[in-house]
């Protein structure tokens, strides 16, 4: 095991097929460096564009994205990569095993059932988070594209 999440050498090679390239984050090959570079060769080029009508940029606030996705999003992009539908309840199920409780006062309140997020600490999360940035990046390449 090594990095913030961990390595998993059986499932890392699958993503590099699976994931758009556009993808950097926990994607064997791919630095989140990588991103910086582009973003000021982005810049540079908007900055120096003479057309009336140019190009935009827009930054995404992702601080605290991981322990955010929703559930009702996440499963039908497990479908859309195609993952067989037993796989797919198999994940959700863990995903949806996930409880919580609170300290009040230095008391532990009683335990109440989460309604999305990704647990942070399990192999898993990191790599289901890159599927849904990765559909998320799809969906706004298509409106882009088609002129939305």
């Amino acid at each position: 095991m090594s990095g913030l999440f961990g390595r998993n050498e059986i499932t890392e090679p699958f993503l590099v097929d699976l994931i758009s390239p556009l993808q950097s984050s926990f994607i064997p090959g791919r630095g989140i460096t990588d991103n910086a570079i582009l973003v000021q060769e982005v810049v540079h080029f908007i900055h120096h564009s003479r057309a009336k009508k140019g190009p935009i940029a827009f930054k995404t606030d992702l601080e605290k994205a991981c322990d955010r996705p929703n559930w009702d999003f996440l499963e039908p992009t497990l479908h859309d990569f195609g993952f067989p539908p037993t796989t797919i309840s198999l994940i959700m199920s863990c995903v949806r095993s996930s409880n919580s409780s609170v300290l009040w006062n230095g008391a532990k309140t009683g335990h109440f059932t989460l309604s999305r997020g990704l647990r942070q600490g399990d192999p898993l999360p990191p790599y289901l988070f890159v599927f849904c940035m990765d559909k998320l990046s799809l969906s706004i390449q298509q409106k882009v594209l088609s002129g939305i």
